[in-house]
């Protein structure tokens, strides 16, 4: 299931900036109000839970065999390194993206490379 509901802001992979130049984006952000519960895709231990620059509060959930999920732009989260987290548990509150609009970001890495994320997701209806 997704993290949190809300239509795709911005899409995984190669975009232009606003520079003219090329970005890549190793996740996707999604629409959401401010203050919405942010869900775990996948249960797995938190390896970060902390802010972290261009992120707001960022949680990283490691689910083992080297595959982890980011969970960003969140305006808080209860979580600490090492706590266990289930499936569809909040990881914390969405909060803004670095432009101001209100989304939360989800990433998937598989082997330290992301992932496009949509494709471990199920099809929104």
């Amino acid at each position: 299931t997704w993290p949190v509901a809300g239509p795709v802001l911005s899409r995984f992979g190669r975009a232009a900036s606003s520079f003219g130049t090329a970005i890549q984006k190793n996740g996707i952000e999604i629409g959401t109000p401010v203050g919405t519960p942010v869900h775990a895709v996948h249960g797995g231990t938190v390896a970060y839970a902390a802010p972290f620059t261009g992120f707001g509060v960022l949680v990283i959930l490691d689910h083992g065999d080297n595959t982890f999920t980011v969970y960003g732009h969140l305006a808080g989260t209860a979580l600490r390194p090492g706590a266990t987290v289930a499936r569809g548990q909040a990881v914390g509150a969405s909060g803004a993206n670095p432009a101001g609009q209100p989304a939360a970001y989800f990433e998937v890495r598989v082997d330290g490379r992301p992932v496009n994320p949509v494709q471990w997701l199920k099809p929104t209806p």
